[in-house]
C-alpha cells in the first residue's frame, strides 16, 4: 500500500490534469468521506492531486520569464561551469502564497540556495482546485534550470 501511495503522489507532483486528492503523509484512507470533508489549515493535509494544478501567474511562460528575469546565477557554480536543474517541491496555499519550499533533487550548494530563493520570492500563485474550489494546501514540483549562456 505505502508503494502504491508513493507512486500516486510521485505522479500527482508532475500531473497536470488528475482527479483526485491524496494525503501525503498517511496512507490512504478507504472512507470516501476525506474527499468531501473540509480539512482545518494548520492540519498536515495536504493535496498531491487536483483538477487544476497550481499556477504562476502568466502560466509556464510566466514563470520562465520569471526565473529568467531573476536568477542570479552563483558566481562560484559559474567559474566552475556547474549547470544542471535543482527540482524543488512547494506547497501553494488557497491564497497562493508559498511555504515549505524544499529541494527534492540537488545540483550544487549555492545553486540549491539560489533556486530556494527564487521560489520563495515568487509573486503569489493561482491556487489548486478541486471542483473549482481553491484547496488549502497543494504540493507543486518545479525544476530551475541552470544554464550558461555559450
Amino acid at each position: 500500500m505505502r508503494i502504491v501511495l508513493l507512486f500516486i503522489c510521485f505522479i500527482g507532483s508532475f500531473s497536470q490534469l488528475m482527479m483526485a486528492q491524496t494525503p501525503q503523509s498517511q496512507p490512504q484512507q478507504q472512507d470516501s468521506t476525506i474527499e468531501n470533508e473540509t480539512v482545518d489549515e494548520d492540519s498536515d493535509f495536504v493535496c498531491v492531486l487536483v483538477e487544476v494544478q497550481p499556477e504562476f501567474p502568466g502560466g509556464m511562460d510566466g514563470l520562465m520569464k520569471y526565473l529568467a528575469k531573476n536568477m542570479r546565477y552563483p558566481a562560484k557554480a559559474k567559474a566552475n561551469n556547474v549547470q544542471g536543474r535543482v527540482v524543488l517541491k512547494f506547497i501553494v496555499d488557497k491564497q497562493g502564497c508559498i511555504s515549505d519550499v524544499k529541494v527534492v533533487k540537488s545540483l550544487d550548494p549555492e545553486c540549491d540556495a539560489e533556486a530556494i530563493r527564487l521560489i520563495k520570492n515568487m509573486p503569489k500563485w493561482n491556487p489548486g482546485k478541486i471542483d473549482g474550489e481553491p484547496v488549502d494546501r497543494c504540493s507543486f514540483t518545479c525544476p530551475v534550470i541552470f544554464k550558461l549562456s555559450p
